[in-house]
């Protein structure tokens, strides 16, 4: 079964719901990371702007408990997103788990249009259906270039004495 990554399955699924995606994370130090998996997946050209709120996790946790938080935190949300969606951003994606946790309590939740993509069952549903096409078809991970698995031996040294 491949490794299935929040913010891949996030970026791949809302390419089908709209041709520009725009990712706003919850702070500005993570911006860095997200540019490098949208290269490293070949969506430049789809991923179009990423921008970030001014929050620390816990603040956002903190939300999950109070309405009125909650609210700043959607409304602080609106304000970043308001800028790519005028930029031409079909669909928006939450960076990280917790805010798509936190944003699935807002039913429908849009920004000028734009949908609010909840990439968490997204992730689900593609691990699911990974193991289910394992099962029925047999299908694998490719074993070639980048996912080339290692001989067994060093497989073996690895997790019997990891070097950390």
């Amino acid at each position: 079964v491949p490794v299935i990554s929040l913010g891949e399955s996030s970026m791949l699924f809302a390419c089908q719901y709209g041709q520009k995606v725009g990712i706003i994370t919850i702070n500005p130090r993570f911006i860095p990371g997200h540019e490098h998996q949208v290269r490293k997946y070949g969506l430049q050209d789809r991923v179009t702007g990423i921008h970030a709120l001014e929050f620390e996790p816990g603040q956002i946790l903190a939300a999950f408990d109070n309405p009125d938080r909650l609210q700043q935190v959607a409304d602080e949300f609106t304000r970043q997103a308001e800028p790519l969606v005028a930029a031409g951003v079909d669909v928006l994606i939450p960076a990280g788990g917790i805010p798509m946790l936190l944003f699935s309590q807002i039913q429908g939740f849009r920004v000028a249009g734009a949908p609010v993509l909840n990439g968490l069952p997204v992730a689900l549903r593609m691990t699911e259906l990974a193991i289910e096409m394992r099962q029925a078809f047999g299908l694998e991970v490719s074993r070639t270039t980048d996912f080339i698995q290692p001989p067994d031996d060093i497989l073996d040294e690895f997790l019997t004495h990891p070097k950390l």
